[in-house]
């Protein structure tokens, strides 16, 4: 087992018995829940849109390439200047290289999966450059010092009561603040880096092939002046967010918006065509799109598993898997974490060194029936553990740990044995520390109820 597993394995149980983490985990699950089920005005529909959207997405991935060239075209037509990285250490050469070329010494960062996965404000900040995060949730984080635990939702795991907390012992706010209040606190903090940022990061939400547009969409407006305020504009988009047209962009527009928010429209919409034209007085000087492979393709390379490209980081599977409400998002050691994360990550970032997140999932399948993509995330899992397996890669004292229970629980009469016996071998073998057997197995139970 090597270190990252190892710390997953300590990380995770310790997740698993704090009963106050919890405790907020369910509450903003239940929260978001009731949120899905408001909506009754979108839900007859629901079906039919994501069976468009899935069908939409397979071509999108299938040809890949091909929509990937048409937005180059398109998008460089209009002004914009396309740097493809390979991996995040070439990604974050080439943004510290355009901010560096124009003497640029802060900017501000608004909410961006890919920003953080190849951790751009932390190679900023070591070349002298201040980085302003713009989102509420990555502001929060950053000032408790912690990572992402949902894909969807940055502070997820938090309770208002521990961030009002922690504002008052960092920043001396009022300890009784309210949630109106911790906010117009923190927009009063972060506003005045929009007047003297010389240059903004955003994420991206989608990429329109057909005119070479980006879409940025937000909760907040942070993401709206971050695209027109600064003099250069930097976003930062993988290669899976490109779809065909802007037709196309109803539908995930609107499913994207439901399964994060429960809403059928973002509160805020920005569609960028292009830089600052001679005639207009408003927009950035300059636009560049750093387009992200950074281990993509190892998913796409794989025609089993390349569905799991189709994701719309909406965090619905989130809000379902029984293991992600045990031990929440922060275990994982990546950004993409919860039931996507447990698929893509090992693909990512290599199965040998995270195949221990291929067996943290029960395989229960409530992610797929959620899915707006129809991702078969269990299956894909399993793909994951048999590639596992095909490269040897599962050690051996698993194996014979495995083999061992598999053979016990073939055999009746084992399993219909003195618990204590059975918790004893459970204990030597898996090295767990507490009791899992009942004084009765379900068979017994049975028996005795024919009788």
């Amino acid at each position: 087992m090597n270190d990252i597993a190892k710390k997953f394995q300590i990380d995770s149980a310790k997740a698993a018995h704090d009963e106050n983490r919890y405790q907020v985990l369910q509450h903003n699950i239940n929260t978001y829940h009731d949120l899905l089920q408001s909506n009754h005005e979108i839900m007859p529909f629901l079906s039919t849109l994501r069976t468009r959207a899935e069908y939409i997405k397979e071509n999108v991935i299938n040809n890949l390439e091909e929509y990937l060239k048409d937005f180059e075209k398109a998008f460089s037509l209009n002004g914009g200047k396309i740097i493809w990285a390979n991996d995040a250490a070439t990604a974050c050469r080439s943004i510290e290289k355009i901010l560096t070329e124009r003497n640029i010494t802060s900017i501000i960062a608004t909410q961006s999966l890919e920003a953080e996965e190849i951790e751009i404000a932390q190679h900023l900040r070591q070349q002298n450059i201040e980085v302003t995060h713009s989102h509420i949730g990555n502001f929060i984080n950053e000032v408790i010092g912690e990572k992402r635990s949902n894909i969807a939702h940055a502070a997820f795991h938090h309770s208002f009561e521990e961030m009002a907390q922690l504002f008052h012992q960092k920043f001396d706010t009022p300890e009784d603040i309210s949630p109106e209040q911790l906010m117009d606190f923190i927009r009063s903090h972060i506003r005045p880096h929009f007047q003297t940022a010389e240059a903004s990061i955003t994420g991206v939400d989608f990429l329109i092939a057909e005119n070479g547009a980006i879409v940025l969409n937000g909760e907040e407006g942070d993401q709206l002046m971050a695209s027109a305020l600064p003099k250069v504009h930097i976003a930062i988009a993988g290669i899976e967010r490109v779809i065909p047209t802007i037709k196309d962009l109803e539908i995930f527009r609107l499913l994207s918006e439901y399964y994060k928010y429960g809403r059928e429209f973002p509160v805020y919409e920005n569609i960028i065509t292009s830089p600052q034209k001679s005639n207009e007085n408003n927009g950035v000087k300059e636009l560049f799109l750093v387009i992200l492979n950074n281990g993509r393709h190892q998913i796409l390379n794989r025609i089993n598993q390349r569905k799991a490209l189709y994701c719309i980081k909406c965090g619905a599977c989130f809000s379902v898997c029984p293991v992600y409400k045990s031990i929440g998002g922060q275990c994982y050691d990546s950004i993409y974490s919860g039931p996507i994360g447990t698929v893509i990550t090992p693909l990512m970032k290599g199965i040998k060194t995270y195949q221990h997140l291929c067996y943290a999932c029960t395989l229960c399948g409530r992610c797929s029936e959620i899915c707006p993509m129809k991702i078969p995330i269990p299956d894909l899992i399993i793909y994951n553990r048999y590639y596992i397996n095909k490269l040897n890669a599962v050690p051996q004292p698993l194996k014979r740990r495995s083999a061992f229970l598999f053979n016990f629980q073939k055999s009746r009469k084992k399993m219909n044995r003195n618990k204590n016996i059975k918790n004893y071998f459970l204990r030597k073998i898996w090295n767990t520390t507490s009791d899992s057997f009942s004084d009765k197995t379900f068979h017994q139970i049975h028996e005795e109820g024919i009788e």
